[in-house]
């Protein structure tokens, strides 16, 4: 079942409810689809919401209550998952710029700012079918007002300080920012 902007609070509002009988108050930092979806509006639908928890000890305790907040609503297993873990993306810097989306009885969200989220886009840099990247990029840049590509890499750079720039980098980061620009001019 896809997470919409309408749905997002009654799932995550039924997590909290799940939540509360650990004891614990969970901190957890939304990225990419869902926060496009409900925030920026970019798409109207995702399928599961990437996260990371702040607190690695509680990852059990809340996976366990996202599953049986899938079972509830006819979610996938995977509705809320820690992809996000996998890759180097949630920089300290990324965390340090988060700002506060929902707070529930036990579970707090975070998201990050619309250039740390550009950011994040830039860095992945993933151009492949059904990745909705460079148009995220596309899109967040305009919400910034960026034209440039130097305005682009200045932000990438901000977040992501001791990323190895060398040539092979730079021409990634360069071709997938030229398709967002070139998404921009052509809408």
């Amino acid at each position: 079942m896809p997470i919409s902007e309408s749905n997002l609070t009654t799932y995550l509002q039924a997590l909290s409810d799940e939540l509360v009988g650990t004891g614990h108050t969970y901190e957890v930092l939304i990225i990419g689809g869902g926060v496009i979806v409900a925030l920026y509006r970019f798409r109207n639908v995702t399928y599961d919401l990437d996260v990371k928890l702040l607190h690695d000890s509680q990852k059990g305790s809340f996976f366990e209550a996202a599953e049986k907040v899938a079972q509830r609503y006819g979610l996938e297993d995977d509705w809320i998952n820690a992809e996000a873990d996998k890759y180097d993306h949630i920089t300290p810097e990324v965390i340090a710029d988060s700002l506060d989306w929902f707070d529930f009885s036990a579970l707090r969200v975070l998201r990050p700012s619309t250039r740390a989220l550009l950011a994040m886009k830039i860095e992945a840099a993933r151009i492949r079918p059904g990745v909705f990247d460079v148009a995220d990029a596309a899109n967040l840049l305009k919400e910034l007002d960026i034209s440039s590509l130097e305005g682009a890499i200045e932000v990438w750079r901000h977040y992501y300080p001791v990323a190895v720039l060398d040539e092979l980098v730079f021409r990634d980061k360069t071709q997938f920012l030229q398709q967002a620009f070139f998404l921009n001019r052509t809408a």
